[in-house]
């Protein structure tokens, strides 16, 4: 689920605002019953002079999920996301290149992506599809400015 919250920073000292747009699990960090995707609602606040607009929810299960708890999910699956890359195998499908032994010769020993680590962070099979086709778009886009511009 992807929400917009406000990041007031880790510190003691007032920092300021700053409004984030992070992705998270669709399931509560407590109690792993869904997260009220279907109640995510925006909240406009007036801090600093200027107007800002974050996102709301309500759980079913009745956690409320805190913004500094939610930032500190996000970082921990983008820090996941970066360690557990993926590959494409020959036969089809991707798997984990951290999770999958370096010396694996037998399909049986593929973990495939994303790997049990990702979705316990909440990264389902269609996010995975979309992260995948993202990075391939990202790596046409530059392969083709470098054609462009004349470098092979």
């Amino acid at each position: 689920m992807t929400v917009r919250v406000c990041d007031r920073g880790s510190g003691r000292d007032y920092v300021g605002v700053t409004i984030r747009t992070i992705t998270i699990s669709d399931r509560c960090a407590q109690c792993d019953g869904p997260r009220g995707v279907d109640t995510i609602r925006n909240h406009n606040f007036h801090e600093d002079g200027d107007w800002l607009s974050v996102d709301t929810w309500k759980n079913p299960c009745g956690h409320v999920d805190m913004y500094s708890a939610v930032l500190a999910e996000a970082r921990k699956r983008a820090e996941l996301l970066e360690l557990h890359e993926w590959d494409e195998l020959l036969f089809g499908g991707f798997y984990c290149m951290y999770c999958t032994p370096g010396d694996a010769d037998d399909p049986e020993q593929n973990v495939y992506w994303p790997c049990p680590p990702l979705r316990s962070a909440g990264v389902t099979d269609e996010e995975a599809v979309a992260l995948i086709t993202a990075e391939r778009a990202a790596i046409e886009a530059e392969h083709r400015a470098k054609a462009e511009g004349g470098a092979v």
